[in-house]
């Protein structure tokens, strides 16, 4: 119960920071998402102490639109790490969203053929777990980049991406062992009380990344891919071309 107000006095703050600061629309995904965490938290709080036996159909109902806008967190991490590598950034942002429609598709699809699937609990508990995990390998994949080019960031960029990389691993870890081990474990409402502890003090004020260098390795690895990709193409288009000529 006192996490429940902890959770929600440190999420009040972080947002109430940002608007005071005005500094709200420099990570409009991220603080669209933990607003709309704020307000389902109070929801489901609410529901649970009147209506006890509606909480599960809430929840699940509401924990649907966060999951989504979870993944507004992962864009925003690459948009805003990104941002000197406008191709680069294009290409993230792609695969991003290719990963959450396949997610998606799959998700419906599967649990569409399975008559004994009950909407929004079950469909919301297997997306959940797809999406987290797709967030998980973007996250990998980004402090992967981060680590291999030196790419610098500034202290609300650390902040976002540490507490959303622990979250991330708490909610997985949480999933793991509620699923195949203990289903009464949870570990990820703990953790995220760290998550918003650490939000809290990295995004106190607002922090702009620092210009990396010009003469960057990832712009020559990418300006060289993309050179070999248009190389391709171009072969494909004339071997495509020679195939339909009479």
């Amino acid at each position: 119960m006192r996490l429940v107000w902890v959770g929600v006095l440190q999420m009040a703050l972080i947002l109430g920071r940002a608007l005071w600061g005005k500094y709200f629309s420099k990570y409009p995904f991220f603080y669209t998402y933990l607003s709309y965490v704020l307000v389902q938290t109070l929801v489901c709080f609410a529901v649970y102490n009147l209506i006890p036996k509606g909480y599960d159909q809430v929840f699940w109902s509401t924990e649907f639109v966060a999951v989504i806008l979870g993944c507004g967190v992962i864009w925003e991490i690459y948009s805003q790490t990104l941002v000197p590598y406008a191709g680069v950034a294009r290409l993230a942002r792609s695969l991003l969203l290719g990963a959450i429609v396949v997610v998606l598709f799959k998700v419906i699809l599967r649990n569409s053929l399975d008559s004994n699937t009950h909407f929004p609990i079950e469909v919301t508990a297997d997306l959940d777990r797809s999406l987290r995990e797709t967030q998980a390998i973007f996250l990998s994949l980004i402090l992967g980049l981060l680590l291999y080019y030196s790419i610098p960031l500034g202290r609300n960029l650390k902040g976002l991406i540490a507490g959303y990389t622990l979250y991330i691993a708490a909610a997985i870890c949480d999933l793991a062992l509620r699923t195949y081990f203990w289903r009464e474990f949870q570990i990820a409402p703990v953790v995220y009380t760290v998550t918003l502890a650490v939000w809290c003090a990295s995004l106190w004020s607002y922090h702009p990344n620092p210009q990396p260098k010009s003469s960057s390795r990832m712009k020559l690895d990418y300006e060289a891919l993309s050179e070999r990709t248009l190389k391709a193409l171009s072969r494909a288009r004339q071997h495509l071309s020679r195939g339909v000529r009479p």
